[in-house]
Order: structure tokens, then sequence, then C-alpha cells
């Protein structure tokens, strides 16, 4: 139960709120992703799929939805901020790097 071809309930709501659509997730999901954060191994399993999310530079659309999901958690009141923001560092050569791209395309136009 909570579980779907070896993935969590949690890990589905995150794949789904960080997905490769134009739309926004659902105020709901985001709200609920955020109360995971406050469970250790919810945060961990938010983080990664957010980690995974930010690192798949062939998918630009799942790195900013991933990182415009870190801003939410990140603002919200029901996470656990702290938490998260640790187990997201792993996340930031990758978030630099990405910095330096924008920087340097934007002198291109």
């Amino acid at each position: 139960v909570g579980r779907l071809k070896g993935r969590s309930a949690l890990e589905l709501q995150v794949r789904e709120a960080t997905g490769n659509t134009a739309a926004s997730p659902p105020r709901a999901v985001v709200d609920e992703v955020a109360r995971a954060t406050a469970d250790e191994e919810g945060c961990a399993t938010v983080a990664a799929v957010c980690r995974a999310r930010v690192e798949d530079a062939a998918r630009p659309k799942h790195v900013l939805k991933a990182l415009r999901l870190c801003l939410e958690l990140l603002r919200s009141d029901l996470a656990d901020k702290q938490a998260f923001a640790v187990a997201m560092r792993p996340a930031l050569p990758a978030v630099r790097a990405l910095g330096g791209a924008v920087l340097s395309n934007a002198g291109k136009h």
C-alpha cells in the first residue's frame, strides 16, 4: 500500500509537482509535500526527487518546476524548512551551474 512500481505515494506526489507539464501543481499537493518534510524519511524522499529533477538538464521544465517547488516549500509554514534546506544541500552545485548557464546565455542575445 502506498507504492506504485516501486515508488511511494509521496514520491509520486513530488514527481507530479515537478513534472514536465505547463500546469502548476495543485496547492493541495504542495501542502501535502510540505507536511511530509516534517518527517525525516519524508523529507529525504522529497529532497531526493527534487535533487534529481534539478540535476535533469535534459528536461528544463523539470528543473524549473523543482526549483519552484523548493521555493514553495521554503516559504511554507507547513514545511520543516531547516531539514529540507539541509537535505537539498547536495544540489547546490547543480543550482550554481544553472546560474552560470543563465548568465552566460544572457550575453548572447
